[in-house]
């Protein structure tokens, strides 16, 4: 699953877009990281968020499917940026629901509620940078 759309003239918000959706998620507790890449002679940004693992319960989270994980590309392509959130991981989660049919039929459920909150995260990533977007703060 993505969302996607393409903002005109916005292709010189990029740093200040992705800076603020890499503070704000790191404040709510997520991992993040950013990174620069080229497409086609097109710059631009990636910006990946994922629950921290960092804590008991993180690892949990990872073994149970209940983490979630999303990327934000943004790029400048002439004036216009490209925003896109894709899933950052879904395999944990298939993991989790496979393993959980057969052996451990708890899992099954933390695997569907980590997929819920997966769709969730990606959504909110997504509104939240176009609401930035639009208002530049």
């Amino acid at each position: 699953m993505s969302n996607k759309t393409t903002i005109s003239g916005a292709a010189g918000k990029i740093d200040d877009c992705a800076n603020y959706i890499q503070t704000k998620y790191k404040n709510d507790g997520y991992a993040t990281q950013r990174l620069l890449f080229e497409d086609n002679g097109n710059t631009g940004m990636l910006v990946q968020l994922k629950n921290s693992t960092s804590t008991g319960g993180g690892i949990l989270r990872t073994v149970t499917g209940l983490s979630a994980c999303a990327t934000l590309k943004l790029m400048a392509v002439g004036n216009d940026l490209r925003v896109e959130v894709m899933a950052g991981k879904w395999l944990d989660k298939a993991g989790a629901a496979v393993l959980s049919w057969f052996v451990l039929w708890p899992l099954l459920v933390t695997a569907a509620i980590g997929a819920f909150r997966q769709k969730a995260l990606l959504s909110r990533v997504y509104n939240e940078t176009l609401t930035w977007l639009a208002t530049g703060n």
